[in-house]
This record gives structure tokens, C-alpha cells and sequence, in this order.
């Protein structure tokens, strides 16, 4: 099961006003959404922490 839009939605905003660029946002939720460990149905939070713990390295 995908992502829902609206959780989508929401990690890119919070994370474009973060000042992460597009592209940034879009390789890191990419990376995150094969983590078989976050499921496809988590909180945004969870989404976030793992896309800018995914950005720092």
C-alpha cells in the first residue's frame, strides 16, 4: 500500500520549509520508501526524521 497523498504531501512541504530543494526531498523519500521498517501507513513524523536522518548523511 502506498503512501497516502496527504502524509506525502505534508513531509514534502515540512521538509521544502526545512530548505531541502525538490530534488533533495524527492531522493530521500525515495530512499526512505524502501526502508522495509517504515511502514507504508506511518506517521508523517516518522517519515520526516527518517528523510533528514537519510539528508545527513
Amino acid at each position: 500500500m502506498p503512501l497516502s497523498s496527504a502524509v506525502l504531501e505534508e513531509v514534502q512541504d515540512t521538509l521544502l520549509a526545512l530548505g531541502y530543494t525538490p530534488n533533495e526531498v524527492s531522493q530521500a523519500l525515495q530512499a526512505v520508501s524502501q526502508n522495509a521498517g517504515l511502514a507504508k501507513n506511518a506517521n508523517p513524523e516518522d517519515w520526516i526524521r527518517q528523510a533528514i536522518a537519510h539528508l545527513s548523511t
